[in-house]
């Protein structure tokens, strides 16, 4: 529940949590949230603050680049969730520069009920199905993200394969075999 409520009081709209879980809003312990955004450092002072009077609660943080932070959640001293986050001009040797910025742009409000009524921002479905293309190039053994790309009517896949032209120098045969 503290969780959703982190993202209820981030007063930016400039993220998008990507990669949804398909047991969204349940999410397994030991889960990452990936997340785009503008702003990492802001973004970053929301999970602080949010989590500093949060009894047993506590944050470990990574610098993997000053484009990609990962902040760890942990209860109890034992990790939880990871927060990956993203910023607009992170560097990437799959996709472009304008990827990030185009799939936050993309950003649509998900309204779910965990206990009480939330909302967080997402990709649309064309931003999301590309960000787990490039994923399961980066990642094949990350399944579940070819399964939920094969959810799609083949026509969808194949207009991926434009989406995919802007943003990447690979072609969707590269990444699965259709």
């Amino acid at each position: 529940m503290y969780i959703y409520e982190l993202f209820g009081s981030i007063n930016s709209s400039e993220y998008v949590l990507v990669k949804i879980d398909p047991n969204f809003p349940f999410i397994s312990f030991g889960s990452d949230f990936d997340i785009y955004l503008k702003d990492i450092g802001s973004f970053e002072k929301s999970i602080t603050k949010h989590y500093q009077n949060k009894k047993h609660y506590s944050l470990g943080k990574i610098v993997k680049t000053k484009s990609n932070i990962q902040i760890d959640l942990s209860f109890k001293n034992q990790f939880i969730y990871k927060f990956d986050l993203y910023a607009y001009d992170y560097e990437s040797k799959i996709y472009n520069s304008n990827f990030i910025l185009d799939v936050i742009k993309s950003k649509k409000k998900k309204n779910f009920n965990f206990i009480k009524k939330y909302s967080i921002y997402i990709p649309d479905v064309t931003f999301g199905s590309l960000v787990r293309l490039f994923e399961y190039y980066e990642n094949p053994h990350k399944y579940h993200h070819l399964n939920e790309i094969n959810k799609l009517s083949k026509n969808k896949i194949q207009s991926l394969s434009k989406e995919i032209d802007l943003y990447s120098d690979l072609k969707l045969e590269e990444i699965i075999n259709i």
